[in-house]
C-alpha cells in the first residue's frame, strides 16, 4: 500500500518537475515569442510553435512518468499508471479550466485527451510484451 501512494505521488512529482524545469527553459530559449501579462504577471505564449512543443513535452513526460510509476509499482503496473493518469487529469482539467479563454480550444481538448494515454503508455512500454 505505501509502495503504491509512493509510486504515484513519485510518477505526479516527476511529471510536474520535469514540465515546470521545460517551461522555464522553453520561455528563456524562445523568449521572443513569449508576453507578461501585465495582471497576473504570469509570461506565457500564444504562438501556435510554443504551444505544440510544451503539448509533445507533456505528453513525453507523461510516458517517463507513467514508466516511473510502474516501475516503482513492481505491481499492477498498468493499475497504478492509470490510476496516475486519472489523478493528473482531475488536475489537468481543473488548470485548464483557469486558463480557458486564454488558451485556444484545441490545446486544451488536445492537452487533457492525451494525459491518461501518456501515461499508460509509459507503462506499457515498460512491460514490453509482458503478460499484465
Amino acid at each position: 500500500m505505501i509502495r503504491s501512494f509512493f509510486a504515484v505521488l513519485g510518477g505526479m512529482i516527476l511529471w510536474a518537475v520535469l514540465w515546470i524545469s521545460t517551461n522555464s527553459l522553453v520561455s528563456m530559449v524562445f523568449a521572443d515569442r513569449f508576453t507578461k501579462d501585465p495582471e497576473t504577471n504570469e509570461v506565457m505564449s500564444m504562438d501556435p510553435l510554443i504551444l505544440g512543443l510544451t503539448l509533445t513535452a507533456s505528453v513525453l513526460f507523461a510516458v517517463v512518468a507513467g514508466a516511473f510509476t510502474a516501475k516503482t509499482a513492481r505491481r499492477r503496473e498498468m493499475l497504478h499508471a492509470g490510476i496516475l493518469g486519472g489523478i493528473q487529469l482531475a488536475i489537468g482539467v481543473a488548470v485548464q479550466t483557469a486558463y480557458w479563454g486564454v488558451f485556444p480550444l484545441w490545446y486544451h481538448v488536445l492537452f487533457l485527451g492525451f494525459q491518461v494515454p501518456g501515461y499508460l503508455l509509459g507503462a506499457r512500454l515498460l512491460l514490453g510484451r509482458r503478460v499484465v
